[in-house]
């Protein structure tokens, strides 16, 4: 990639509780200092990522209205197909919808094909085709060069979750002129190479994050400081990573933090001895990279903690915001404009719903329905697509906003691909074989890389969740590799 004289493009290369999005929100400030933000977009890839800039640019006094902050796909449609689709492709209306698109039942693939490029010519966008669509019409360099123009600076957050039609999007729009373009993630923590869908997904060297590392047009910036976790556990994790992406501890911390591997396949044993280190204002979390493991034994009780899950102490504004977007297919951007609500109309819509359900204690998922249909009527007659959440989702919902935080001290589980981006006070990690175990622990660099399936760095992301304590246990009794592997990376045996 050339980079064009008036170009600034920087990557900030930051391992676990480095301060990615702090990062990322100190590096918007500094641009909106100079330029106006109604040129800029920050793209993530999680609500709660969003929730985080929001606040953060808040705090530091940005106008979050000028500034567009939403996922991949919302910016997509905004910039790039509801404006150009029916310039470009002349049998698309102009009025798009975007709707979940069910196509199990059509086993043919040209059939399946002939089926969603006639919604589309209707004029129903499946959210599956999102991506794809507006890189071809980005191909388009009319099309490119003016959303180059309208958009000045994009800012990306989670680098590495891009995918790689996500990076050629950016590297249309870094190419047709766009003046900024800053990206931060970490590479040890991509572990959703499943997302490619049946497609080949890249080598481990060649995914979005680490072609740019490589990439000698961008400035490179390593965040050294895990900021999250005790000293203990940080040594831990240096012994996954190449020298140029170990870090430091806290310097100001004292604790240095507990590391112990439960030898017995007790799972009870091991969430009991676990627990035993948690102080009443603690928070712990319980992981596996299978959900089944969490609905054994003693584990079976424990809630299930949602992506967004009080372990990170969500406002209730955020919850609720994750769940009516989710009832209705649409991101809060979308949702607001179809609505026409600013923010803070948009907030005083949701704190209605939260109020609702806080003072009205017979208040049902049906009378729910009802309220999201009343409260955003435009969105609800667009969706072509069912409106359903689980009743599990909506108690979830529910018991967030009358317990109003009682549940921060409270332990839950769930899976590692859902608590990518969480963090707790001490972290119950689970395997369900030594093999398993084994590649989670194993610090050969070039197997790691190597690894197709994620496998190696699932493990990786689920122990750097830790602050203070890690746990390890397997539903096997540990074998002797393992437990020698354990003790050497500074692991106790209990």
């Amino acid at each position: 990639m050339k980079k064009q004289l008036h170009q600034q493009l920087t990557i900030d290369i930051a391992g676990p509780g480095s301060g990615k999005t702090t990062s990322l929100i100190d590096s918007v400030k500094s641009y909106a200092r100079t330029n106006d933000l109604r040129d800029v977009a920050v793209i993530t890839y999680t609500n709660f990522a969003r929730d985080r800039i929001e606040d953060g640019l808040f705090k530091l006094g940005v106008n979050i209205e000028d500034v567009f902050i939403g996922t991949i796909h919302s910016f997509l449609i905004r910039y790039v197909i509801s404006p150009f689709a029916h310039k470009y492709e002349e049998d698309y209306p102009a009025n798009l919808k975007y709707a979940e698109v069910n196509t199990a039942q059509i086993t043919d693939p040209v059939r399946k094909a002939a089926y969603i490029n006639n919604l589309m010519k209707k004029g129903v966008i499946p959210y599956g085709k999102v991506e794809s669509f507006a890189r071809k019409l980005l191909k388009n360099k009319e099309v490119a060069k003016a959303v180059a123009g309208k958009i000045q600076a994009i800012f990306v957050d989670e680098y590495q979750d891009a995918t790689t039609t996500h990076h050629a999007i950016f590297e249309t729009l870094i190419k047709s002129g766009i003046s900024r373009f800053y990206c931060v993630g970490d590479g040890e923590q991509y572990i959703y190479g499943f997302t490619y869908r049946g497609r080949k997904p890249p080598v481990f060297s060649k995914i979005p994050m680490n072609t740019l590392a490589s990439e000698s047009a961008f400035d490179k910036n390593f965040l050294k400081t895990n900021w999250r976790s005790a000293a203990n556990i940080v040594s831990f994790l240096n012994n996954f990573v190449d020298e140029s992406r170990r870090q430091i501890p806290d310097p100001d911390r004292n604790d240095s933090g507990k590391l112990v591997f439960m030898e017995s396949n007790d799972l009870s044993h091991a969430l009991e001895m676990s627990s035993t280190d948690k102080r009443s204002e603690d928070t712990m979390m319980i992981l596996a990279y299978a959900s089944s493991i969490l609905e054994t034994g003693e584990f079976a009780s424990i809630p299930m903690g949602a992506r967004d899950s009080s372990v990170k102490h969500r406002p209730i504004t955020a919850i609720v915001t994750d769940y009516i977007c989710n009832f209705l297919k649409s991101s809060k951007q979308t949702i607001s404009d179809r609505e026409g609500l600013n923010a803070i109309g948009f907030r005083g819509k949701i704190v209605e719903f939260a109020d609702r359900i806080d003072t009205d204690l017979d208040f049902g998922i049906n009378q729910a329905i009802s309220l999201i249909k009343q409260l955003f009527p435009a969105t609800s007659q667009s969706n072509e697509a069912t409106n359903y959440i689980s009743p599990d989702e909506y108690l979830y919902v529910v018991h967030a906003i009358r317990s109003r935080g009682t549940d921060d001290n409270q332990i839950v589980k769930m899976t590692i691909h859902k608590a990518k981006g969480l963090e707790a006070d001490n972290v119950l990690v689970v395997a369900s074989t030594n093999i398993e175990l084994a590649k989670w622990i194993g610090t050969d660099l070039t197997v790691r890389s190597d690894d197709k399936n994620d496998t190696c760095r699932v493990g990786f992301v689920a122990f750097s969740r830790a602050r203070k304590n890690l746990y390890v246990a397997c539903q096997e009794v540990i074998n002797e590799n393992n437990k020698a592997a354990l003790l050497a990376l500074g692991v106790e045996g209990l």
